[in-house]
């Protein structure tokens, strides 16, 4: 008896190539284009669940979110490595539809999942809150934070305005409330309510200058309350 083992075209090693690059866009969607959806959609499961027990914790701790950073990153690589190795794909209900259900998994991440996570990245664009808050600091905020007191660094919808601002709060009259910037060369001072505050932030997680085009290490983990 005789074997003939052949080497993958270029062609072949492409797909698979493709294939686990596209855990970029989610840790099962590389076993949804090869056929694997039960796998597909633990993975997506464990992801998801994983993500919204960290966004509880990480309101303790910075070092949750470094910890759960790496863990994913791992989850995330050994999906890919996975997702390489099972190729070629089974048999599979075609393209349309694997669109779709990556199409699905993205919306209920969006609209469900997403809204649900009481942690939430934002980054800063400004210059009103230095030396507090950078411009291109990426800091976490607790998006379910209540009993909101005076000198609290919170993310705001002013009166009047669509985007969210950074803000100190100043003073709080009932149900109105007084924000105020940090930067002395350009104090501000805004009237809101508390219904407009939409969450207390943590800490910086890392900081990118935008004028210098560098990251400050100096920022890492630096907390901003």
């Amino acid at each position: 008896m005789s074997f003939s083992l052949m080497a993958p075209s270029w062609k072949s090693r492409v797909q698979r190539l493709l294939i686990a690059l596209s855990v970029l866009l989610g840790p099962g969607i590389p076993f949804v284009f090869i056929g694997h959806y039960r796998k597909a959609f633990i993975m997506y499961v464990i992801a998801v669940a994983f993500s919204m027990v960290v966004s509880y914790l990480a309101i303790y701790s910075a070092w949750v979110v470094v910890v759960a950073t790496l863990l994913l990153l791992l989850f995330y690589i050994g999906s890919a490595i996975a997702a390489y190795a099972l190729f070629p794909r089974r048999r599979s209900v075609g393209t349309a539809i694997n669109i779709a259900i990556f199409a699905v998994t993205l919306a209920l991440y969006a609209f469900v999942f997403e809204p649900l996570m009481r942690v939430k990245m934002y980054a800063n664009p400004a210059h009103s809150m230095e030396p507090t808050v950078l411009s291109g600091d990426r800091f976490f905020v607790d998006r379910m934070a209540s009993n909101f007191k005076v000198g609290d660094v919170v993310t705001v919808i002013l009166p009047g305005e669509k985007i969210t601002s950074l803000r100190r709060i100043k003073s709080i009259n009932g149900s109105q409330v007084t924000f105020m910037t940090d930067n002395p060369t350009r104090t501000i001072t805004n009237d809101g309510r508390l219904a407009d505050i939409q969450g207390r932030a943590l800490y910086s997680f890392f900081s990118f200058n935008p004028e210098t085009k560098r990251f400050r290490s100096d920022r890492f983990l630096k907390d901003i309350r």
